[in-house]
C-alpha cells in the first residue's frame, strides 16, 4: 500500500447517547474513493483484508481461493506471469483511480515495464520480468504520463473522478451516498429518531488516511454501521464480534443471461450420510472459472446480480448510490457510471471459456520514449487514442530515443505458444477441489488422506457428475463471498446431476499398462493406509 497520499478530512454527527454517528458530511474527494471500490478486483480486495496473523478474511471462502492461486505451482499455469495477474490483478480504471485523494490499490503512478533492448519489435508488460519477443525480460519501469489519452480523460480530473465536484454529499451510516441539502439532513434526522433534539447530537471532524479506509472496507462486509465500527468502536470490540460465513444459500438466478448452453463436467465425491460435498475433482476450465473470480471488479461482481442485496454488510449500498447519483445527474460523466456499475476487466484478463458476460478493456498502444540524464535512463510512456490501437502484437517503429506504437503483450500466452487459449491454467492439468474453495492439484493419495483426515469412511462416499453452466457459477460466486461451503452449491441449486454406479473405483499404483499391477480399490487402499497408521503407533 502506497503511503503519499493526502489524509481527507470529513465531519461525522454523532448521536451522544448513543455513541453512534449518524452520518457523515463530505465533499466529492471521499465519495470518489468510497466509489472507487467497486472499480478494484476481487483478489485485490481479498489480499487487503486479509489478516497479517490468521491470513483469514471476512470474504467467505474467497480466502482460500485466493491462497489457492498463491501456492499452486507454476507449473499449472500457462506462464509465471498468471500467477502475478491472479494475486495482484489489475484494474481496468487504473488511470481514474490514480488521481484519487487516497488510492486502496496503492498506485499512484501507473507504469508498464519494458525490456533493455529497445527494439521495435518488443512489447510492453504489465508485470514485471516477464518474457519479452526478443527473448529478453521485461526489468525496465517505463512511466505512463498522466496527460496520457485515457478514456473519459477529459471528464477526469483534480477536481473530481466520478462523483461532481464542488458539492456537499451526505454519507450514512451504511453507506448509502446522497446529494447533501438541508431538507436530506433534516429526513437523515428524523429517519434515525432524532427530530428537532438535535442537543443529543455532536459535529466532529475526523480524519481519512489509508488506514481508516482500509478499515471502512473491512467493516462494510460485515457490518451495518461501519462509520460507527471505524470512528467509535473500540478495535478490540470490533475484533471480538465477527460474524460467521452463511451457510444457508438460496442462489438460483432466474434472470441469468449469456452463455446459457455452455457448460462443463465436475466430478462430485459426497458423504451419503449427509449429502455433503467433500470435494471435487474437476479440469482446468472449472479452476480457470473459479480463479478468473479473483479477477472480477466489485461492481462487476454486484452487476452479474442486478444490485441484489445478498451480503450482510453494507457494501452493496455503495453500488445502489452510485445507480442512484448517476439518475440524479451527480456522476461526472456516462463512462463514470459504466466504471462503477459494469466495469470491464483489464486488458487480457478474460478468458475464453469465461461463463459469465463481462467484457474486457482494449488494449491500448504508446508512443516510448528514452530521457537519458548522468548514468540514467528513462522511459516515459504516452498512450495513442483508440484510432492508433490496431493490432496490438504488430511491431512499433523506432528511432534513436523513441519507438511509436508499441503494444502490451498478453501476460498468458507464452510467446513461443501463440495459438494457445487465454486461460490462466494449463489445459492438460486436473484438480481436486474442496468445499470451500481450496484448489490443489489431483492425485488420488492426497484425495484419500483427505478422506481420512475428515474421519469420512469409505462405504459413505458417492460420487456424482454434475454438469456446471453460467447458473451455477453464478451460485458459486455468490457463494463465494459469503459461505464457506461454496461447492455445496452445485448440490442445493442444480438437479442437472447424474450419479455414478461404481463406487468402489479402480485405482492402480505403478504403470496400468502393465498387466502384472493389480489395481486397488478405496477400501483396499483405505485398509492398507490404516494398517500403517496402526503398526506406525
Amino acid at each position: 500500500m502506497a503511503t503519499n497520499y493526502q489524509p481527507m478530512s470529513i465531519k461525522i454527527l454523532v448521536d451522544k447517547e448513543k455513541n453512534q454517528v449518524l452520518y457523515a458530511v463530505s465533499n466529492h474527494d471521499f465519495v470518489d474513493v468510497l466509489f472507487s471500490f467497486l472499480t478494484v478486483p476481487m483478489g485485490t480486495i481479498t489480499r487487503l483484508l486479509r489478516h497479517p496473523q490468521s491470513s483469514s478474511s471476512e470474504i467467505g471462502c474467497m480466502n482460500k481461493l485466493y491462497e489457492s492461486a498463491q501456492n499452486i505451482s507454476t507449473s499449472y499455469l500457462h506462464t509465471d506471469a498468471c500467477k502475478k495477474m491472479l494475486l495482484n490483478p489489475h484494474s481496468a480504471s487504473e488511470a481514474e483511480c490514480s488521481k484519487l485523494k487516497l488510492n486502496l490499490e496503492g498506485r499512484k503512478h501507473r507504469e508498464l515495464y519494458l525490456c533493455g533492448t529497445f527494439s521495435a519489435e518488443c512489447l510492453l508488460s504489465p508485470y514485471y520480468g516477464v518474457t519479452c519477443s526478443c527473448g529478453s525480460l521485461t526489468t525496465h519501469n517505463a512511466y505512463i504520463e498522466e496527460t496520457s489519452c485515457v478514456s473519459g480523460a477529459d471528464n477526469v480530473g483534480p477536481d473530481g473522478v466520478f462523483v461532481t465536484p464542488g458539492e456537499q454529499y451526505i454519507v450514512s451510516n451504511d453507506l448509502q451516498v446522497m446529494a447533501g441539502s438541508i431538507s436530506t439532513c433534516m429526513f437523515m434526522l428524523d429517519k434515525l429518531g432524532i427530530g428537532d433534539d438535535v442537543s443529543k447530537v455532536e459535529e466532529r471532524t475526523v480524519t481519512m488516511g489509508v488506514q481508516e479506509m482500509l478499515q471502512l472496507l473491512r467493516r462494510s462486509w460485515i457490518s451495518q454501521t461501519p462509520l460507527t465500527d471505524v470512528f467509535l468502536t473500540n478495535q478490540r470490540a470490533m475484533e471480538a464480534v465477527r460474524i460467521e460465513p452463511s451457510r444457508t444459500i438460496s442462489c438460483r438466478n432466474e434472470n441469468a443471461t449469456g452463455s446459457m448452453n455452455k457448460k462443463f463436467q465436475v466430478k462430485l465425491v459426497l458423504r451419503k450420510l449427509t449429502n455433503q460435498v467433500l470435494y471435487a475433482e474437476a479440469d482446468h476450465d472449472f479452476v480457470d472459472q473459479l480463479f478468473s473470480f479473483l479477477t472480477l471488479p466489485l461492481g462487476s461482481v454486484f452487476n452479474f446480480f442486478g444490485g441484489e442485496c445478498f451480503l450482510k454488510g453494507s457494501i452493496q449500498n455503495i453500488y445502489s448510490s452510485a445507480i442512484e447519483l448517476s439518475s440524479n445527474g451527480m456522476l461526472k460523466s456516462k463512462e463514470g457510471e459504466t466504471l462503477l456499475t459494469r466495469p470491464k476487466l483489464s486488458p487480457f484478463y478474460g478468458c475464453d471459456n469465461q461463463l459469465l458476460c463481462i467484457e474486457e478493456d482494449a488494449p491500448p498502444r504508446y508512443n516510448c520514449k528514452q530521457r537519458k540524464g548522468n548514468g540514467w535512463t528513462l522511459f516515459v510512456l504516452t498512450e495513442l487514442d483508440s484510432a492508433s490501437t490496431n493490432d496490438s502484437r504488430s511491431p512499433g517503429k523506432k528511432n534513436s530515443l523513441s519507438m511509436d506504437g508499441l503494444a502490451v503483450m498478453n501476460p498468458k500466452i507464452p510467446l513461443s505458444k501463440s495459438n494457445i487459449q487465454g486461460g490462466f491454467v494449463n489445459g492438460n492439468s486436473k484438480f481436486m477441489v474442496t468445499d470451500d474453495l481450496v484448489v490443489t492439484p489431483l492425485s488420488h493419495a492426497s484425495c484419500l488422506f483427505f478422506l481420512r483426515r475428515l474421519n469420512v469412511p469409505y462405504h459413505d462416499i458417492e460420487e456424482r457428475i454434475v454438469n456446471v453452466g453460467k447458473e451455477e457459477v453464478l451460485n458459486l460466486l455468490k457463494a463465494s463471498l459469503i459461505s464457506d461451503t461454496a461447492l455445496s452449491t452445485l448440490v442445493e441449486a442444480t438437479d442437472d446431476m447424474l450419479p455414478i454406479i461404481n463406487l468402489e473405483k479402480n485405482l492402480c499404483f505403478g504403470n496400468p499398462k502393465r498387466k502384472q499391477v493389480k489395481p486397488l480399490t478405496i477400501s483396499e487402499i483405505l485398509n492398507i493406509l490404516g494398517n500403517k497408521v496402526e503398526s506406525n503407533d
